[in-house]
């Protein structure tokens, strides 16, 4: 009995010798890696954390985040204001200003001079000059959500804001109106967290929204328009998308830092799978992780100016390899499906402001000129349009680069859902006073 013993013993023995000789070099392997991918983000002169995206607080006229805050109670008192008389579920909605009754539309156009106030602090966020959010950055993704919540005042705001102004015929109030959403919009790009760069492009998108509700429906003057063109075409959403998604980044690698530490920072819910004590496997399993996530977000960021199409399949073949990998990259799954349609976002909106003015120019010239439509974004080609009896539409073939010969898509559907991307049918006229 005793040498079966014995041979038992040295059977085990050389196993745990095994194991402790490849969770060493596993665990070390992947922290070279880990500690390798670290080290190139830092030479390229990118912060790691997103901590290091902070800078010293600017309390001043100049950073609209400051205007922001300062207007957050009047912002709440609007809201309440909207959601009183203006709910969509048993009443009028403003996304469909035309079924809005003469009796809303006097609600509408009261509720906003009874909120003066709150206009003056917008037109002060309007004038500011940079964007620098007093957020603590050390809590992640998470410090964001009140501040989003404004975002979504704001765009609602203004949005109320247009359609009064186009109510009582005041077309040159509502393009200024929606040059200050696009201003405000733009500089709000410049946070370097993806959820608030999101939610900066649909202030963006619903401020092109209301400019061709504008143009449609109430004269404007030539000056105004102009003034809107070159405000649109000073976008800086491609900039932004990039300094987002390494804003992203940032908040990954500080996201598995909490994690290897224990802090109560690191996303909640997650958990590393159980290993063996005492072999490192834990660490080893975090190093993985964010191996792959550091890999595909550099990927994503150094594709951001490839076309659509090439983009999706890099996307696909990332998401079929994390699907395939059973238990690991965990993390990396959790956060990491909203990043990889991010561009895709950029691009719905750089299509609608392309097609606004394209149709923004034609009311100058009173006409449509086909030589110089510009590039879709999700094509590479020059821009659709389509004439019928209502007028002209200027469109993208969007995500399915199918022409759905201009299919703009129905109120409520999701923007990013519609069969084409534009706007239409407009009647191209010779000058805004003989417009509809």
């Amino acid at each position: 009995m005793k040498k079966p013993i014995q041979s038992l013993i040295v059977i085990l023995s050389v196993t745990l010798a095994v194991m402790v000789v490849i969770a060493v070099f596993v665990t070390t392997s992947t922290r070279s890696r880990v500690t390798e991918l670290r080290q190139e983000i830092k030479q390229q002169g990118d912060p790691l954390y997103l901590v290091d995206f902070e800078g010293e607080p600017i309390q001043d006229d100049s950073n609209l985040y400051f205007h922001l805050t300062n207007a957050e109670e009047d912002l709440l008192a609007f809201d309440d204001f909207l959601r009183l008389n203006f709910n969509g579920a048993a009443g009028p909605d403003l996304r469909d200003p035309k079924a809005l009754t003469p009796s809303d539309i006097d609600t509408l156009v009261k509720g906003i001079q009874e909120h003066q106030k709150l206009f003056a602090k917008i037109d002060r966020m309007a004038a500011s000059e940079q964007y620098q959010a007093d957020l603590d950055l050390e809590q992640g993704i998470s410090v964001s959500l009140q501040h989003l919540n404004l975002c979504k005042s704001v765009k609602a705001t203004l949005d109320a804001k247009t359609i009064s102004d186009v109510s009582q015929q005041k077309g040159d109030d509502a393009i200024r109106n929606c040059i200050q959403g696009l201003r405000i919009s733009s500089l709000m790009m410049d946070e370097p967290i993806l959820i608030s760069f999101l939610s900066a492009l649909a202030i963006e998108r619903k401020m092109l929204d209301d400019a061709f509700y504008v143009i449609s429906n109430t004269p404007t003057s030539e000056e105004v328009r102009s003034e809107l063109i070159g405000e649109i075409a000073r976008s800086n959403r491609k900039k932004g998308i990039v300094r987002a998604l390494k804003g992203e980044r940032s908040c990954g690698i500080q996201t598995f830092r909490d994690l290897r530490e224990g802090n109560g920072n690191a996303l909640k819910g997650t958990r590393v799978p159980n290993m063996i004590p005492g072999f490192g496997f834990e660490q080893t399993y975090l190093n993985d992780d964010e191996s792959e996530y550091i890999s595909v977000m550099n990927a994503t960021i150094e594709n951001v100016d490839k076309p659509h199409t090439e983009r999706v399949q890099i996307a696909e073949g990332i998401v079929r390899n994390l699907e395939g990998s059973d238990f690991r990259y965990a993390v990396t799954k959790l956060i990491l499906p909203a990043i990889l349609s991010a561009t895709e976002a950029v691009d719905f909106n750089s299509a609608k402001a392309s097609a606004l003015i394209v149709l923004l120019r034609s009311q100058a010239d009173g006409e449509l000129a086909f030589e110089n439509l510009p590039r879709d974004p999700f094509s590479r080609e020059p821009l659709l349009a389509k004439q019928t009896d209502q007028g002209w539409t200027v469109y993208s073939v969007g995500k399915n680069h199918n022409d759905d010969q201009g299919e703009l898509g129905t109120l409520g559907q999701r923007a990013v859902d519609t069969p084409d991307i534009g706007y239409g049918p407009f009647r191209v006229v010779a000058s805004a006073e003989d417009a509809n």
